[in-house]
């Protein structure tokens, strides 16, 4: 096997390594730019009136992946959401209290950068969490195995390798070879061949992957459907989809004009009170596949080859990889 060949480049201070160092076409960059204009407008949207502690979703993720690189990289006391936190105001407010090497704490900020030579030919650093941010956690997954595959979660890992290899969610499931094949190995270790196949062979079935998980889906709930999907699998029974009770509690309510009827049944009839709004999010949840995961999968595999285009195109912090 070929050693991967590297071009280095020094962009703000910064040395990134390509290695297929190509300006974006102008798909790939307008995707980039959508990419920015939501990072500045979560932020200028985001409710500062508050006084407590109220972390938006892409914030938290933000924090994730922070304390994910900080955790690979050996970065004491920087791990936690609490302990970032606390480091970067002692860093900007009270740097006489500051135990941590400025240069140890900025670490996360340098491999969480990547570097794109634009359709004008000018450079963009994009961050990694702006290029893999999804409200859905099953596309934050898949976007974070496509950019950076080594920051996986181990349950991301396990969502991924289910998807993958399951013919109800992709065209050709992969099938793990060699070293990979053995459990205790695979478990554990994100498998280039896996990355390799995720980007260049993979046909998803967008409608499938909605229909069993959700969308918008509780890590919660999307755990207790992949345990439930690899026990029917092992079983040799095909798995029912249940996608539409991820936004089910017992104080769910129906919309008009659902409503009235579903407030005449008796509120002590629990399991009438119950089916009936089953029933109604899984006839909600067909039309929204219909609408939005039928021939045009909803932009779903649009969005999904950009992101597979753009990562074979990024620069990353030299001696990261």
């Amino acid at each position: 096997m070929k050693p991967i060949q590297f071009e280095k480049i020094n962009f703000g201070s910064q040395d990134y390594q390509f290695t297929n160092r190509v300006e974006l076409d102008q798909a790939e960059a307008e995707y980039l730019k959508l990419v920015l204009q939501f990072r500045d407008v979560n932020d200028r949207f985001t409710d500062k009136s508050k006084t407590s502690l109220r972390l938006d979703k892409y914030l938290l993720w933000q924090l994730e992946l922070i304390s994910r690189v900080s955790s690979e990289k050996r970065i004491l006391n920087n791990r936690t959401y609490g302990d970032i936190l606390s480091n970067l105001l002692k860093y900007v407010y009270y740097p006489e209290t500051f135990q941590i090497d400025p240069e140890t704490l900025l670490l996360p900020k340098k491999y969480l950068n990547k570097l794109y030579l634009m359709d004008n030919g000018d450079y963009e650093v994009v961050t990694l969490p702006s290029l893999t941010w999804d409200w859905d956690y099953i596309l934050r997954t898949i976007k974070l195995a496509i950019f950076d595959p080594h920051l996986l979660s181990f349950f991301e890992l396990t969502l991924l390798r289910t998807i993958l290899m399951n013919e109800l969610f992709v065209d050709k499931p992969y099938e793990l070879r060699g070293i990979a094949s053995l459990n205790k190995f695979n478990e554990k270790v994100v498998s280039k061949d896996m990355i390799d196949f995720l980007k260049d062979r993979v046909v998803f079935n967008w409608y499938q992957i909605f229909n069993y998980f959700g969308r918008n889906s509780s890590e919660t709930f999307i755990q207790k459907q992949v345990k439930y999907i690899n026990d029917s699998v092992s079983e040799g029974k095909k798995p029912s989809p249940k996608g539409y009770k991820s936004g089910y509690t017992p104080k769910s309510k129906p919309g008009m004009p659902q409503l009235l009827e579903f407030e005449d049944i008796d509120d002590n009839d629990k399991k009438a009170k119950e089916s009936y709004m089953l029933n109604y999010l899984e006839d909600e949840h067909k039309k929204w596949l219909d609408h939005y995961c039928g021939l045009e999968q909803g932009g779903f595999e649009k969005d999904f080859r950009i992101s597979v285009a753009l990562s074979k195109k990024q620069g990353d912090f030299m001696t990261y990889l």
